[in-house]
């Protein structure tokens, strides 16, 4: 038995077909992820993290670059 997109999203509101696939929402309203989509956001936000640590870093060294040219010691403040 085939049904129509438009049968199938009658019958299942928090669903659509997307792509050939179909697809399904939170009650929100919110796209739910296809697992290959959530693996590529979480790679996404890990190299975000990565990328801003590194930022991070990069400032601490530069502060401390500037404290040494000060005479200050940035390993022995309290």
């Amino acid at each position: 038995m085939f049904v129509t997109v438009q049968e199938l999203e009658q019958q299942m509101p928090d669903a659509t077909v997307e792509g050939g696939k179909l697809r399904y929402f939170t009650p929100d309203g919110d796209l739910v992820p296809t697992p290959e989509e959530a693996a590529i956001a979480a790679q996404q936000q890990a190299l975000e993290a990565q990328l801003q640590l590194e930022q991070e870093h990069q400032r601490a060294e530069r502060l401390a670059e500037y404290l040494r040219l000060q005479g200050v010691d940035p390993d022995n403040l309290r």
